[in-house]
Order: structure tokens, then sequence, then C-alpha cells
């Protein structure tokens, strides 16, 4: 036997059942006979990085971060998942016991000059006594002394995991490194001798964590699936890549885990998206474009820190309102469920007007799973999205995959945000009810949910880029044909703030005469020609106006709101590029119509343009003294008064004509 220093510090006990109480208190008595003593029996022996002598080795260990590093809630749901907060901790040198010790009590690590914690020696923890002092040791270094000995040795595991990964994607294909195999050691000891439970919950028989993480990767029947995904990604790798490394479950059982697994992150990814402002959606007032100024910007630090970013960028930006307006855009961009859309939009399509209007025809699938994780994720948390992608390589080397398509292929990643994007359910709702609605709702990713992937076992892709791109283009279908000839017109411009013309369409076909004296047979003949044509040319509804699936959409009356003296933009005599914006996000958010066109940019402009003319002109707009409020009262926006301002204007233009 060898004495060991360990580092003495004040720790708390858990709360314990009553048979771990009785076997505390044994090996308590026990342990106050032979304290800190170890057996080097069946340790693993190696030549020491220092001296070059064959002895027992150990690992030099010091303090994390904070004493709290590897406590909090999370950390100890998901242990195997603080790797990354721990990789500084163990020393990437094999050391003779020995000469360990004399480390420690020098205080310092030859090799990194930083300050010594303890030193964990490759000892078997088979022995009682081994497993004691270890054990102590690991909670004095991964918990800050308190005795949390299951998650503390779990941190421990997933540091050398982490460790021999990056050993293994360092030297290729050596398995017979003599650090790694001291690693694969002291992993396999942690792994065999500590125990928990078949769930790795607070109650049942405790098991070995092999034998453990055997049956819980291994469920089969639908129920049971859902459990080991409950783990984050990172936490289940480190026990996929053991049960790899000793060939407890067949590769394609263990990617269907991780398969599940990585689908429930990028849910959970576009679920944190979709909520970041969805609480403050609900209540959001109708007129958000126009009366911007009440936006609670302490709402989102991260959303206030981007927005001035941007802000400061927009060189078009003509006064202070349309600076503020674009602000609104931009945030309106990134946060809640029209952010998601519109950042998985812009991954989709290689064409977007106005940054937010997909053009139909210009669907792409995503190249890499790296695209499509930074999507979902979105700029604001770039960080996570990149190391969950350094996390998917790490486990399609380990579990001998092809890089970038052995877990998921990006086709099959672009598939399920497309499923996402269509989603037309409540996203206020858990991560595992958003997982079962659009995995039920999907036949593809039903079968993705439930296979092993596309790479293992040489099966057949089953997600091609044809059946992607038909996803991605489905929301178009069923959009009233135009006809050619009438879609090639212009589009229809206002003639008065209060509309487009009531007496001709763009293509030419006139629905009365202005000569006329306006009365309500007139008018009715009018309307009843108009709607009638723009059913038959538009496929609007009966009076005229844009339907879900309608050729035509509400670009008129948008702009009306859009450009309400009331509003940010209600002096303005000059189009400037946030109006655009502010209209294209307006008609998004109405989804009215078919707008997603070539040249729709182009369109939106023109309307524009109209509608200014008119203001410079000095007519009466909907929503000034003189012409009522946006939206209220129906005579403003009626059609024998769009009809008689229209005829008046037309009767001028006569007579300057004849003048």
């Amino acid at each position: 036997c060898v004495c060991v220093c360990v580092c003495v510090c004040i720790f708390r006990e858990d709360s314990l059942s009553p048979e771990d109480e009785k076997e505390a208190k044994k090996s308590k008595e026990e342990g106050a006979k032979n304290k800190n003593k170890l057996e080097l029996h069946d340790s693993f022996r190696g030549e020491c990085t220092l001296t070059y002598e064959e002895t027992t080795l150990s690992l030099l260990a010091k303090q994390p971060g904070g004493p709290d590093t590897n406590t909090s809630d999370f950390s100890l749901d998901n242990p195997c998942a603080m790797a990354r907060a721990n990789r500084h901790v163990l020393s990437s040198q094999a050391l003779g016991l020995e000469t360990a010790q004399l480390l420690l009590q020098q205080g310092q690590d030859p090799f990194t000059r930083q300050p010594i914690a303890a030193i964990i020696p490759a000892v078997s923890l088979a022995d009682r006594d081994n497993f004691r002092v270890v054990a102590e040791i690991v909670n004095n270094v991964f918990m800050g002394g308190r005795r949390l000995t299951l998650p503390g040795f779990m941190v421990y595991l997933a540091t050398m995991d982490d460790m021999h990964c990056s050993a293994a994607m360092a030297g290729g294909a050596d398995e017979d490194s003599s650090f790694r195999r001291l690693l694969a050691y002291m992993m396999d000891q942690v792994l065999d001798n500590v125990k928990t439970t078949p769930d790795f919950s607070e109650f049942g028989v405790k098991v070995p964590i092999m034998e453990a993480a055997t049956s819980f990767f291994a469920a089969k029947d639908s129920s049971a699936q859902m459990l080991p995904v409950r783990k984050v990604f990172s936490h289940l790798s480190v026990l996929a890549r053991a049960l790899h490394r000793r060939k407890a479950l067949k590769t394609v059982q263990i990617v269907a885990v991780m398969r599940r697994s990585l689908i429930k992150t990028l849910i959970s990814a576009a679920l944190w998206r979709a909520k970041e402002r969805g609480e403050e959606k609900k209540n959001e007032d109708k007129n958000e474009l126009i009366e911007v100024s009440k936006t609670d910007s302490s709402n989102d630090k991260t959303a206030t820190q981007y927005d001035r970013t941007n802000e400061a960028s927009k060189t078009d930006a003509k006064n202070e309102n349309s600076k503020v307006c674009d602000k609104k855009n931009q945030k309106e961009k990134k946060f809640g469920i029209e952010g998601l859309h519109m950042e998985l939009d812009s991954m989709f399509f290689s064409k977007i007007e106005c940054e937010c209007i997909p053009i139909k025809g210009s669907g792409r699938v995503a190249t890499t799973l790296d695209e499509v994780v930074h999507a979902v994720f979105g700029s604001s948390r770039a960080m996570i999205a990149s190391q969950l992608c350094e996390e998917i390589k790490r486990l399609e080397y380990a579990l001998g995959l092809e890089q970038g398509r052995g877990l998921m292929t990006p086709e099959e990643a672009t598939l399920l945000c497309v499923v996402m994007r269509n989603c037309k359910e409540n996203w206020l709702v858990g991560t595992e009810v958003m997982v079962e609605k659009l995995v039920s709702s999907n036949a593809v990713l039903k079968k993705m949910w439930n296979c092993g992937g596309s790479s293992a076992n040489d099966q057949k892709t089953m997600v091609t880029s044809r059946d992607v791109l038909a996803a991605i283009e489905a929301r178009f279908e069923g959009y009233f044909p135009e006809p050619q000839k009438h879609s090639e017109k212009k589009v229809p411009l206002f003639i008065t703030p209060f509309g487009p013309s009531v007496y001709r369409c763009a293509c030419g076909v006139w629905f009365g005469d202005p000569k006329q004296p306006i009365n309500d047979e007139i008018l009715e003949k009018m309307k009843k020609a108009r709607n009638v044509h723009f059913q038959n040319v538009y496929g609007s509804d009966a009076n005229g106006y844009p339907t879900a699936k309608s050729s035509h959409y509400s670009l008129h009356r948008v702009v009306q709101q859009v450009l309400s003296p009331k509003g940010s933009f209600g002096k303005a005599t000059v189009r400037n590029d946030p109006m655009v914006q502010a209209v294209a996000a307006k008609l998004v958010k109405k989804a009215k119509g078919n707008f997603y066109i070539e040249k729709v940019r182009a369109k939106i402009e023109e309307v524009i343009d109209s509608y200014l003319a008119c203001r410079k002109r000095g007519m009466r707009e909907p929503g000034d003294e003189r012409g009522g409020k946006t939206g209220g009262s129906k005579d403003i926006y009626s059609f024998e008064t769009r009809a008689k301002m229209e005829q008046d204007l037309l009767l001028d233009a006569i007579s300057a004509d004849i003048e």
C-alpha cells in the first residue's frame, strides 16, 4: 500500500438511503484505520513522463474556475455535459504516483506552471479503500468539496472522455497511445465501479454506470424512447462513446438514440427562439410597426445590442423616424416566431426580397449540417451552435461515421427545419410536446426518429435533395393561377390615397364610365363588374379582396397603414428602404395572397411611390384630420367615396385636355 496526499476540505453530506447510510458508516470506520492508503494491485502502470520509470501512473489536477462550476441544477442533471468547463482541470501528462506526490508538495505543475490542487491515481476502484480515496479527491476537485459522488465522478468521466477524444482525433488511429490507454483505464474504472440507477434517477436499484447506460440506450418501446433524450446531447455523447468503445451496443442502436437527441436539440433550440419574445408578442399592439416607440428594449439586452449595431450601419436612413422603424424591423427579424421563420427562410431560399419574402422557385438544400444548426440557434447563440457542431463531429469520429453526414445528413436536417417552419401549432409549449407533435405530423420525420441513420449499417439515404426541395416549395402550391397576359401588366397604382382605380383594371378593362353621374345603380354595377373580374384574374373573394390563396395580395392596404399620417412615415414624401422593409414585413405577417414572386420589391416601391405622389399633391389621406382613423369609418374606405374622388380627378383631367 502507498500513502497519497489528498486535499482536505469541509463538505456537506448528501441525503442517503438507509442502505447507503450503513455503507457510509462502515466505510468511515474502515477509512479511519487506513486513511489515504491505496491498494496498487491492478493499478495502471506505465512510463512516467518526467522520470521515464515504469510505475503506477496518475494525473495532476487543479481546481475548476469556481467552487460552484459543476453544482448548478443543469450540471447536476447533466454532469457529463460539463467537460468543456473542466478541460483545463486535468493535466495532459502521465506522471508516476510518487513523482506526482512530490509535485503536489511543491504545489505547481512543471509543464503549465499552474497550481496543483490534487493528484488522481490510476488505481482500481473495485477496491473499497481506493474508491473512498478517489471519491474524496474527485469531490474536492470537481464539486467544490461537496459530497456529490455520482455527479462528481460523471464530471470526472466526461473530462477524461474529452481528453481521450481530443487525443484520438489528434493522433489518428493510434489506439496504442500510452496516454490514451491510461485515460481508457481510468474511465473504465468509473464506468464499472460507480453506481447509479438504470434511468439515472434518484430512485431504483443501483447498478454500475456502464450497465445503466446500456439499458438507457437500448429502450425499444416508443414510450421509453423519449427517456434518454431528456438528457442534453453533450451528456449523452459521453455515454455513447463509452458504449461504442466497450462494444456494449451495436453502432446502429447508439446512432438511433443520438439522432433522436439531435432532433430534440434542434427542436428545443427553435422553441427557445420562438419563445424569446413569445409572451410579449401576445400583447403587442396591432399597430406595432407604427407605434415603435412603445417597444420595451429592456426585454432583451442582446437584441438591443444587435439592433444598435445594425442601426449604425444603415447609410440610407433619411431621418430619425426611419431609423426607429428600421430598428424595429431588425428586432422583428431576429426574435420571436417571425424571426425564426425568417432565419430558416434565408437558409431555404437563394432569393429573398426585402430580407423577409422568399421567392418561389429559389429553394435550396443546406450544404452542411453546421449551416442548419447555426440557422436554428440564431446569431445570438452562435457560440452554443458551434459547440454543438464540434460535439457532433467528435461523436461521428468516435463512432466511425461519415463526417458531417453520419449522424444526420444536411438533407435530413433541412427537412426537419421545413417541418418546423410549416408548423401551425402553438409554439408556447414544452419541448417533448412539440417533438411528439412534429414527429407525428410528418411520415419522413417519423422514420428519421425511428431509424438508426442514413449511414448506419450502409442504409440508403432516406431523404434526397429532391424530397427536401419539394417540401420547401410546397408552401407555394394552391395559389390561383393569374393569367400570364394579366400578370405582365403594371401593378395597379394609387389613384388617390384611398386606393387604386375603381373604374379601371391595370390590364385595361373598364368597370364604368367616369362621365356618367354616380348613383346607387351605377355603383352596384361597377362594383359587381370589378369583383367578377378580380375573381376571374386574381381568384379573390366575392368582394374582390385577397384571400390566403389568391394571386393578388393586400399591398395597397398595407402601404396605407405603414404610411399613415400618424405613423413613423407620416411626413415622408420620398421613399426610403425602411418604408419598403416595413411594408414587406407586414405583408408576410398578413400572409394573404401570392407575393412570393420575382421583382416583388419593385412592385412595392412602385405602389409606395404612387401613394407619396398623391401626398405631394395634398390629397386627403386615411388617418389625417380630414380622413378619419385608419381602418375606422367604413365611409372613408367606401366604394362610393373612392369612386367620387377618382371621378373628380378624371373629369378634371378631361377638362384640362379639352382646354
